[in-house]
């Protein structure tokens, strides 16, 4: 309990900190002004896309878990774990919300576990690629300075990493089973080695490939989706090499979720590091701290309205079902 305090604590203390420098240059009357100038379309928009995003992350899970959760109330516990990312580092709180849920309808712990450090993987794996093509975009637009065959080559690397990894993905489970059973962390070893059983007992290839493809267009959503509400604020023009550009913006900020200290719910780290990577690489913008507060501050309000939703849904149907 002592230490939950102390990292809400610590938490609450760099959101204020950095939110605190951010209203030492601006104004709330700027703040009102962002949010006034969102064209409702695109809030509405994204919300839509959103939801189809988590529909198709609901059905990788589905397939993690060999079916055995029902569509629906798999999508419920999408919503939960979608509004859980950010609230404890590394994932942590989403990682705890899934895997109660799913061993409330029969899944065991390692298993729920296990399927979520899979989903993770594949995501690493998704924006990798995402990443890589975003890159040959950018690359592209600079002109014919560049070589074709260059670009063909960074992205055949890509693809190939990312192939070769999802191959060796038992043995590199069994490998980080074996570390932390050296380094004595139990509960970490059962998740390895449900993991490493998991692609024992899933080791066709048709099934992986399934994987990624679901792991990549769940990411292309999610970056689409907050594209939109990112040209609303912004006005900017849409185009291939705007959106790319955003793309490696919002990876930087999602990278922040891995800090052992973060903002409360990530508010101001993830500001933070989107115009951090929006400034190295020339993403044009008034102010980027202010842009990414918009869109963090919408995204959140949205993913936490229907993740408390579902989360309320779920106990009632549980209640019901005693």
């Amino acid at each position: 309990m002592k230490k939950r305090i102390i990292r809400i604590a610590l938490a609450l203390l760099v959101t204020g900190t950095i939110l605190f420098f951010f209203f030492r240059k601006t104004g709330w009357g700027e703040v009102r002004e962002a949010f006034a100038s969102i064209p409702l379309g695109a809030v509405g928009l994204y919300m839509a896309i959103s939801l189809l995003g988590a529909a198709v992350r609901s059905v990788r899970y589905r397939v993690l878990l060999s079916g055995r959760i029902g569509r629906g109330e798999l999508f419920l516990i999408t919503l939960v774990q979608n509004f859980s990312v950010d609230l404890l580092p590394a994932r942590s709180a989403s990682l705890v919300f899934y895997t109660y849920l799913t061993r409330r309808r029969g899944i065991l712990l390692e298993e729920g576990a296990s399927s979520f450090v899979i989903a993770v993987f594949y995501d690493a794996l998704a924006l990798g690629l995402m990443l890589g093509a975003a890159a040959f975009v950018l690359i592209k637009s600079l002109g014919a300075d560049v070589p074709s065959a260059s670009i063909a080559w960074g992205l055949a690397v890509i693809v190939a990493v990312s192939l070769l990894v999802i191959i060796l993905a038992k043995p590199l489970a069994g490998w980080a089973r074996k570390i932390s059973r050296r380094l004595r962390l139990v509960k970490i070893e059962a998740v390895f080695a449900a993991v490493e059983d998991y692609f024992s007992r899933h080791g066709a290839a048709g099934e992986r490939v399934k994987l990624l493809g679901l792991s990549f267009i769940i990411k292309l959503v999610k970056y689409v989706s907050l594209y939109v509400l990112f040209v609303g604020v912004s006005g900017a023009v849409i185009s291939p090499r705007s959106l790319s550009l955003f793309s490696f913006g919002v990876a930087g900020a999602e990278l922040s979720s891995f800090l052992p200290i973060q903002g409360l719910a990530g508010l101001g780290t993830w500001e933070a590091a989107f115009a951090l990577v929006a400034g190295k690489i020339g993403l044009a913008l008034k102010s980027p701290f202010l842009t990414a507060l918009v869109i963090h501050l919408i995204t959140q309000v949205w993913e936490y309205g229907l993740g408390l939703g579902a989360l309320w849904i779920l106990s009632v149907r549980a209640r019901g079902q005693e």
